[in-house]
């Protein structure tokens, strides 16, 4: 409805736009119900007319949608990972990842094991996106002879 305000969150397409050496990603608000979107991730809009809105301008909305894009994660610190059961310690943690070019091994294969900043439960099996935080080399290697690298990720 015209001049009512609905909680809204950003929903990211998978295509990308390119400013200079900048990745952004593509989105659009979609007004949602308090179950769709965890914290953290909704906003307020009240939809208007915009026939009848004469001083909304250009300029003001790409002001405001400037500002949303620089709070949305850099597409190229995205990863997906999925939640399995760790059965040695009886907990839930992302499935180790084996990129064949890692850059913080200087472009080898390594093993990635992925940790969550915020203490959050993880569904066994579910799929989850998350925006890499910080990647460490530990100077350990796995049965594969490929060096260890612990990533800390934030979910989104």
């Amino acid at each position: 409805m015209i001049g009512k305000s609905y909680c809204c969150f950003l929903v990211i397409a998978n295509t990308q736009y390119i400013e200079g050496s900048n990745c952004f990603p593509v989105a659009h608000a979609t007004a949602y119900s308090d179950d769709e979107a965890g914290s953290g991730e909704g906003f307020t809009h009240t939809w208007k007319n915009r026939h009848r809105e004469v001083g909304t301008s250009l300029a003001d909305l790409a002001i405001g949608l400037a500002g949303i894009r620089e709070q949305l994660p850099d597409q190229r610190k995205i990863v997906n990972l999925v939640a399995v059961r760790d059965y040695k310690r009886a907990v839930v943690v992302f499935a180790p990842q084996y990129p064949g070019r890692d850059p913080v091994v200087d472009n080898l294969p390594s093993m990635r094991f992925f940790y969550t900043k915020d203490k959050q439960e993880l569904i066994p099996g579910k799929k989850y996106r998350a925006e890499e935080i910080s990647a460490v080399r530990t100077g350990r290697r796995n049965a594969r002879n490929v060096e260890i690298v612990e990533v800390v990720v934030r979910i989104l």
